[in-house]
């Protein structure tokens, strides 16, 4: 049970899944054949939350980069999205490796993130309700 969004629960073509004959195979893992790189785009281009962050966040950021510098801004901007994806990605994996190693202070330190993406969230509504201003 749970939620699960359309892409991800049936929205992938049936024949594209190994294993998806129903019928007791509740609990085994589907492995997606194809290419990783179509089955990665596929996924993504699916994922309503990727949607919502291009539709609330991303496209603001291209017409802001093309008003900018044009067709170029848009690659710097596209080049320093992807790059900054990587390295957040990247420190998120080191924090959580070492989590466990913060011991008793481990959650103090996830409460203030918690605490800081209240703030971010509270930010992004005020910055909605006033306009943006860069």
């Amino acid at each position: 049970m749970g939620f699960h969004p359309p892409a991800f629960a049936g929205g992938l073509p049936a024949e594209r899944v190994k294993g998806s004959r129903g019928g007791g195979q509740e609990g085994k893992v589907l492995r997606l054949s194809g290419h990783p790189v179509t089955v990665g785009i596929g996924l993504s281009s699916l994922n309503p939350y990727f949607l919502i962050w291009w539709a609330t966040v991303g496209a603001p950021l291209v017409i802001i980069a093309m008003d900018m510098a044009g067709v170029l801004g848009v690659g710097v901007m596209f080049a320093s999205h992807i790059w900054l994806d990587f390295l957040w990605l990247t420190v998120l994996a080191l924090l959580g490796s070492r989590g466990k190693k913060l011991g008793r202070f481990y959650p103090y330190f996830v409460a203030g993130l918690g605490f800081a993406l209240v703030a971010f969230g509270i930010t992004f509504i005020l910055r909605g309700f006033h306009g943006v201003s860069w």
